[in-house]
């Protein structure tokens, strides 16, 4: 995938704990793309996505996208990556409820002056 190919010097400096790295490269990665977006919004041509369809014409920010008719989909993958998202959503929620509960009842043993 042309995905992996493109992050994976970022990739590979983060799980070598090298985050200079990481991040020179993410920004480089970052600062092509805003280009190429940039010319391509200057030139008025739409956004074509390889493997995906946007299913709100001319939205280019939507986030209702299909896979591309033809586009073949590993359906195991795809739950895969499902359930993981919905996992996490689960556990920031849960992060959440956490944080609000502990900002309500607990003492931290600080106290302020005002």
């Amino acid at each position: 995938m042309d995905s992996i190919r493109l992050w994976k010097t970022t990739s590979d400096a983060i799980i070598e704990n090298d985050l200079y790295t990481a991040d020179t490269e993410k920004i480089k990665v970052e600062t092509n793309q805003r280009a190429r977006e940039k010319a391509r919004k200057e030139a008025g041509l739409p956004y074509d996505a390889q493997f995906f369809v946007n299913v709100n014409a001319g939205d280019d920010t939507s986030a209702h996208w299909k896979v591309k008719d033809g586009v073949k989909v590993d359906k195991a993958f795809l739950e895969t990556l499902r359930k993981k998202a919905a996992e996490e959503a689960a556990a920031a929620a849960e992060r959440e409820a956490n944080r609000e509960e502990g900002a309500e009842g607990e003492d931290d043993g600080t106290c302020s002056l005002q």
